[in-house]
């Protein structure tokens, strides 16, 4: 309701032009004819890395029979601090906005005494910061080998995203504007932290698999994976984009002379007709702005989900890379 008042008082006093005391106090459009809620006003451009991400693995591997085996996997958690470069870019309107601040000794103390920014500018850029973390994940699982040629597989999987994913924290080298103005709103992090909640959920799924030998020298795979999301559905976003979904994947094996092997693998990720309604996410299309970061607010959200993957891997004995080193 505030960033649409801002856009009534602008077109309500557009013509209110007083000579000389206008010019003096509140000069005409007010707030620089503000800012319509669905008009864009702002885009971000972010990208940020870190080239050294410590993590360990630990796994037990158990087979009292040939034609059983256990397994468990412990992945530890890992912690990026990632840095990198930024760019906010302001729409025209916004750096009318902004300027308007400055235009008169009333509207200076006016924005002085708001903290609000007086200099329009079309960008801000610089360096920003922030901690990624990839959640520790446990796998255990069974293999069944009912033929000499045949393993059925069977896994457990749980991963603990509501530790990892509690929220994405940016921090910027420098006052933003755009962040200045969101505190008239209620948003409460400051000017140079923006912060996305996320509160994601650990999730827990399974996955099975068949392997057939169909030769001495050709092995034949398929698997399927049921994949839980860890977002809430309150917390959708554009980022964040992959709901619950199937994984399906082929692949084969193909062994090769002195030791080496082949594997090729194809997956396809696949959810269909994911819809967010209306204000059902905060970080989507709510119309609540207290919150940054709604760019389909008040709208309805349709989505079809198609990811395709493809792997590619030579294993080969240790002295037979020696070899070919030399």
């Amino acid at each position: 309701e505030l960033v649409a008042l801002t856009r009534v008082i602008g077109d309500a006093t557009k013509d209110l032009d007083i000579p000389v005391v206008s010019q003096q106090t509140l000069p005409p459009p007010f707030l620089g004819g503000g800012l319509g809620p669905y008009e864009h006003a702002i885009t971000i451009n972010m990208d940020l890395r870190d080239d050294f991400v410590p993590s360990y693995n630990l796994g037990l591997l158990w087979r009292p029979r040939n034609w059983f085996s256990y397994g468990f996997c412990y992945q530890s958690e890992s912690v990026g601090e990632i840095t990198g470069k930024y760019v906010w870019e302001y729409s025209k309107q916004f750096q009318r906005q902004v300027h308007w601040n400055s235009l008169t000794p009333m509207t200076m103390e006016s924005a002085g005494m708001l903290d609000l920014p007086t200099k329009a500018v079309p960008y801000q850029s610089g360096t920003v910061t922030a901690t990624q973390i990839f959640p520790a994940r446990v796998q255990t699982g069974v293999m069944i080998r009912p033929l000499d040629n045949l393993k059925l597989l069977f896994d457990v999987h749980w991963a603990n995203w509501a530790r990892a994913g509690k929220e994405d924290r940016f921090e910027f080298d420098q006052r933003i504007q755009i962040l200045r103005i969101a505190k008239m709103l209620g948003y409460t992090h400051g000017a140079s932290t923006f912060v996305v909640n996320r509160n994601m959920k650990d999730t827990w799924h399974w996955s099975a698999a068949a392997e057939y030998e169909l030769s001495d020298k050709l092995t034949l795979r398929c698997g399927y994976e049921k994949r839980p999301t860890s977002l809430q559905h309150s917390h959708f976003d554009a980022l964040y984009f992959i709901p619950d979904a199937d994984f399906i994947g082929l692949g084969a094996g193909l062994k090769l002379p002195n030791g080496m092997s082949l594997d090729l693998g194809f997956g396809y990720l696949f959810s269909n007709h994911f819809t967010i309604y209306n204000n059902e996410s905060t970080n989507f299309n709510s119309t609540d702005f207290t919150q940054m970061g709604n760019p389909f607010a008040g709208l309805d959200y349709e989505q079809d989900l198609s990811i395709y993957i493809a792997s590619f891997g030579v294993t080969m004995p240790l002295e037979l890379q020696i070899e070919m080193m030399h």
